[in-house]
């Protein structure tokens, strides 16, 4: 199903930011995590969760949890469809969309969709619902995280508690619904031991039968939730387990730099980096927002190939400099890219110290930035392609006395 309807779009919307927002260790995104973990809790008596997989509704509860999420929507104004007929259609498209209805959250939606527009439900049941394996993933790394660590929280605020509506409109839900979720209690996690993340994975796998490719995602959420909730307990063990799962579900074998969600979703955990930078050999672009993973990353990776694209004026990045170091010690081939300083270049040249650094130990490729003519001399590539920004006459007068001065086979573009 493709969500169109308003009501839909907004559900949906605060659903993944609150997924979005768990990778953030503030007290507002912690408190938002707590909320996703105990709407969970409160669809438990309609949903069966086995172990740490999430099996959905049971089949003969379906019709029961529509009609009363249904009827509940229709006590406060929010439908005016009719139950039976939303019942009858879930009977009827059950044989193609049996696995999208296993999750409480889908049913939810499809509620909401039937209640604002029947015909829209019909139209578009042939396509694949969006929110379905995202929100499945979610869900089962919650579940595998809270085995991990042993977890079954409450929050002793009630205030949060009340709020829980963001999630999944819970505000409309019966009173006894309501009260599972004020009645929950909170331990204190303890620490997993070393081998029982990958024992829960494998585990996994056995039971579904499936690669371990199939969890990829599930598997990024999981080192997304761990960090974000438990950073300073996680060891080193678990650094290295999530590192090599992933390397099993084949992420980075066709990108290496897929390497590099594992580091955002990680705070860039040096520890983590340092597992990820012995499966990065081919090529990484290291961009403005991945400058603080790649001065980690580089300290023990080689990659044959790097691309670097920055966007912001290299002034107002201080670390750029120890980026440029670590990127000579590589010696790889190298594109480089200061898109900002050639764009709006300054007066004087901005990115003289930057190429000087990497020119005579790196390959150069594609350069685009802004210099003064005695750098181009330095520069070394077989087939170096310069894109320059010059700023007076004077500039560009220097720039070509060099250029005439360089082999014939490079090209250039002023």
């Amino acid at each position: 199903m493709i969500v169109r309807s308003r009501h839909l779009r907004d559900l949906l919307e605060k659903a993944l930011m609150v997924a979005g927002n768990l990778y953030d260790k503030s007290d507002e995104a912690v408190q938002e995590v707590k909320k996703i973990e105990e709407a969970i809790e409160a669809v438990r008596s309609q949903q069966l969760i086995k172990s740490d997989i999430i099996i959905g509704i049971a089949d003969n509860r379906k019709e029961e949890f529509v009609r009363r999420y249904h009827e509940e929507m229709w006590k406060h104004g929010r439908s005016k469809q009719d139950t039976e007929d939303l019942i009858n259609y879930i009977k009827n498209s059950e044989s193609h969309l049996k696995s999208h209805y296993r999750l409480p959250l889908n049913l939810v939606l499809l509620t909401w969709l039937w209640a604002d527009d029947p015909r829209e439900v019909v139209e578009e049941e042939e396509k694949v619902s969006v929110p379905h394996k995202l929100l499945h993933d979610f869900y089962a790394a919650q579940c595998i995280v809270q085995n991990l660590f042993n977890e079954n929280q409450e929050s002793k605020i009630k205030s949060l508690m009340q709020k829980l509506s963001v999630f999944l409109n819970m505000e409309d839900v019966d009173p006894i619904m309501k009260q599972a979720l004020l009645s929950k209690a909170a331990l204190t996690p303890t620490a997993p031991k070393p081998g029982s993340l990958k024992a829960v994975i494998d585990d996994l796998c056995i039971r579904e039968s499936g690669k371990m490719n199939k969890y990829q995602s599930m598997l990024l959420h999981v080192a997304g939730i761990i960090y974000a909730l438990h950073g300073p307990e996680v060891r080193e063990w678990i650094a290295k387990e999530i590192v090599e799962l992933l390397k099993e579900s084949e992420l980075g074998v066709r990108d290496d730099n897929q390497w590099f969600d594992l580091c955002e979703l990680t705070k860039n955990e040096p520890i983590v980096i340092s597992h990820i930078s012995r499966h990065i050999s081919k090529s990484i672009t290291i961009t403005d927002k991945r400058i603080g993973a790649a001065l980690l990353m580089l300290q023990e990776a080689r990659p044959k190939e790097i691309s670097v694209s920055i966007c912001r004026k290299t002034r107002d990045i201080p670390e750029l400099q120890d980026l440029m170091t670590r990127i000579a010690d590589v010696e790889s081939q190298l594109d480089l890219s200061f898109w900002e300083d050639f764009w709006e270049p300054d007066s004087l040249p901005s990115n003289d110290q930057q190429v000087r650094t990497v020119s005579k130990r790196c390959n150069l490729g594609k350069v685009v930035c802004h210099v003064s003519g005695s750098v181009l001399a330095e520069m070394q590539g077989t087939n170096v392609y310069l894109n320059l920004a010059v700023t007076s006459d004077v500039a560009a007068q220097e720039v070509m006395v060099q250029l005439c001065n360089l082999r014939p086979n490079l090209k250039a573009y002023i």
